[in-house]
């Protein structure tokens, strides 16, 4: 799918100021080199996380990020609706990164394995910009006027893992009514395991669903 308006990086070709435009960030000696727009996603990201789209402020995200409020606006600039979006959109562009990788070539046992494997990682060692947005997802489903490019990116990014599973169960002979409801019950309980999981800083859940899944896969309903 194409970016979400706005969300786009910005020409890495253009004679721009390198200054204004790229952040350095030094962790344990080492120094990362990204660009400034992609750092504030990140910023935002955890913010979003740790105190939800309605308590974090634009103030803050700049204070952290070590932005003015110009180089905020210069890339947001119709302020934190489209700076959500923009990290919704990543997460759903990482998500599908990652399915088309690990379903590639794989039984569906494996792939969604490999993909639950990801999703404890980033519980484990939380990553903001790539951990799902099942929690921020919820949060702006809820606001009274409900942003419809947020719904539509919503749909999408809950259905993805979903359509995988039921594409490969019925690539592999199973008929498509017990394809589809097998790869919703699964999708459920993967994306409950990883809502529980953020909250209680716990893979328990999402290691349950990965047990589960020959004994799920293997029944006749």
């Amino acid at each position: 799918m194409d970016n979400l308006q706005g969300c786009l990086y910005i020409n890495q070709d253009e004679k721009i100021d390198q200054s204004v435009y790229f952040f350095a960030l030094t962790l344990k000696g080492v120094t990362i080199i990204k660009p400034r727009q992609e750092h504030i996603l990140d910023v935002a990201t955890e913010l979003f996380h740790r105190l939800g789209y309605f308590q974090t402020g634009i103030a803050e995200i700049n204070r952290r990020a070590g932005v003015s409020k110009g180089v905020f606006y210069h890339y947001f600039p119709d302020g934190k609706l489209q700076l959500v979006r923009c990290v919704l959109q990543r997460d759903y562009d990482y998500s599908n990164t990652l399915m088309n990788e690990f379903f590639n070539g794989r039984d569906a046992e494996t792939a969604i394995n490999l993909f639950i494997d990801n999703l404890k990682n980033k519980i484990n060692t939380p990553d903001y910009s790539t951990v799902r947005m099942s929690i921020l997802f919820s949060e702006m489903m809820e606001a009274k006027d409900v942003d419809p490019e947020i719904v539509a990116l919503a749909k999408r990014t809950y259905t993805m893992l979903e359509d995988h599973i039921e594409e490969k169960l019925s690539a592999a002979g199973m008929d498509e009514g017990t394809a589809v409801r097998k790869a919703k019950q699964i999708n459920a309980m993967i994306e409950g395991g990883v809502t529980i999981g953020i909250i209680k800083e716990s893979t328990e859940y999402l290691e349950i669903v990965s047990e589960s899944l020959k004994w799920i896969l293997s029944g006749s309903n």
